[in-house]
C-alpha cells in the first residue's frame, strides 16, 4: 500500500472540534478558511465563525493522532490504490450523491474531513510518538496531534507499505467520486487499525406512515414472519429488526435465505423483506437514516426500524469478497473530526 505525505495541509489550532459529518470540503485562501456565498447550506453567521478559525500551514507532512488511546495517522492516499482494488469498498454508492460531489470538487480547493480507512495490521504508533521526533505537537480538545516531516514522515509511511488491503470505513462516495476526476488524484485519509473501531447499526425511519398503511404492513408481517411484542429497551440481536410505531413495539425475525452471508445481511433483508415487501416502499426518499446515538422521543407518524450491529468478521468478509452491501450498512466509530486537518488539492 502506497501512502503519501500531504503536500500542503492546514491544522486548525483554534480548539474547535467539529462533527465528522459536518463538512467535507473547504476553501482556503491566504492561509485562512474562506467560505463564501457559494456555500449555501451554511448561514452567514456559521461561515463567519468558521472563517475566524486560526489554522497553521504544514507542508510535506504526516500527522499522527491519539484520542483516548486510539492511534492513527492522517495522510494522502493516491486514488490509484483504490482503482487497483487495494482499498476495498463494501457499500453501494448512490448516484445522486456522486453527482453532487463531482460538482462540489470544482467549487472548493481543499478537503476538510478525511475518509476513514481500516487495516488489520498492528502498527505501534505509541512508540513512534514517544520518541518525540515530531516537528510540533498540539493538544486540540482531547485529541493529541503530532506533525512529522522529512525522513521521519517517510519512515512512518513505510510501516504501511506491507499492508496489501485496506477497507473503507467511511467515505465511499468521496473515494468513488475522486476516481472519476482527472485533476484530484489523492484523497485525504484517516488510517486506523480495525481493532479500534466499533461497528454500530444505522437505524431507519419511515416518514409519515398512516395508520392504515401500518395496519396492512403489520398484517403482512404477522403472516410471513415470527413476531413478538417487546419493549423499546429490548436489545436487537443479529437476524432481527425492532419496529416502533406510536405505542406499538415489535421484534421481527428476518427470514433466513438459502444463500451466503452477503444475502443474509440484516440491512439487505430489512430493505427487501420489510421496507419493500411489507410496506411497499420502493422510493427510499421516504427513508431517513439515523445514527445509533439518536433518541426517538416524539415519533408522531414516523416509524422506526432498529437493527443490530454488523459483526466485524461479516464486514471484513464482505469487503474481501467484493460483496457490495446496501448504503448505510454500518456506522463506524471512531471518526476523525471535520475541519481539524485540511488538505489542499488545487
Amino acid at each position: 500500500m502506497e501512502l503519501k505525505k500531504i503536500e500542503d495541509s492546514f491544522l486548525n489550532v483554534s480548539g474547535n472540534i467539529y462533527d465528522s459529518e459536518f463538512i467535507n470540503l473547504v476553501n482556503i485562501q491566504n492561509d485562512k478558511i474562506a467560505l463564501d456565498d457559494n456555500t449555501v447550506f451554511l448561514s452567514d453567521n456559521v461561515k463567519d465563525d468558521l472563517n475566524s478559525n486560526i489554522i497553521e500551514n504544514y507542508q510535506n507532512c504526516v500527522y499522527v493522532f491519539e484520542h483516548h488511546g486510539i492511534y492513527g495517522i492522517v495522510c494522502d492516499v493516491p486514488i490509484e490504490e483504490y482503482n487497483k482494488g487495494n482499498i476495498r469498498n463494501h457499500e453501494l454508492v448512490i448516484p445522486e450523491t456522486v453527482q453532487g460531489m463531482l460538482s462540489n470538487f470544482y467549487g472548493y480547493n481543499g478537503e476538510a474531513a478525511p475518509t476513514l480507512l481500516l487495516h488489520e495490521n498492528k502498527i505501534d504508533l505509541r512508540s513512534i510518538t514517544n520518541k518525540k521526533e515530531y516537528v510540533v505537537s498540539k493538544k486540540i480538545g482531547d485529541i493529541n496531534i503530532f506533525v512529522y516531516e522529512g525522513k521521519i514522515a517517510e519512515e512512518i509511511l513505510e510501516n504501511y507499505g506491507k499492508i496489501n488491503n485496506m477497507f473503507i470505513g467511511d467515505g465511499h462516495h468521496r473515494m468513488y467520486t475522486t476516481s472519476l476526476t482527472e485533476f484530484k488524484g489523492k484523497v485525504l485519509s484517516c488510517i486506523v487499525s480495525i481493532e479500534y473501531i466499533s461497528l454500530l447499526p444505522i437505524h431507519r425511519k419511515l416518514k409519515e406512515v398512516s395508520e392504515d398503511e401500518f395496519i396492512k404492513a403489520l398484517e403482512f408481517i404477522k403472516n410471513k414472519f415470527s413476531v413478538e411484542e417487546c419493549l423499546r429497551s429490548t436489545k436487537v440481536e443479529k437476524g432481527f429488526v425492532k419496529l416502533i410505531f406510536k405505542n406499538d413495539c415489535f421484534l421481527i425475525k428476518l427470514i433466513d435465505l438459502n444463500s451466503d452471508a452477503f444475502w443474509n445481511n440484516d440491512v439487505y433483508r430489512l430493505n427487501t423483506q420489510i421496507i419493500n415487501q411489507a410496506f411497499r416502499i420502493f422510493d427510499f426518499s421516504r427513508v431517513n437514516y439515523l445514527s445509533p446515538f439518536e433518541k426517538f422521543e416524539k415519533l408522531n407518524n414516523d416509524l422506526i426500524l432498529e437493527l443490530s450491529e454488523l459483526p466485524r468478521d461479516e464486514f471484513i468478509n464482505a469487503a474481501e469478497s467484493n460483496s457490495i452491501l446496501p448504503p448505510k450498512s454500518t456506522w463506524m466509530s471512531y471518526k476523525f473530526p471535520s475541519l481539524l486537518i485540511m488538505s489542499l488539492y488545487q
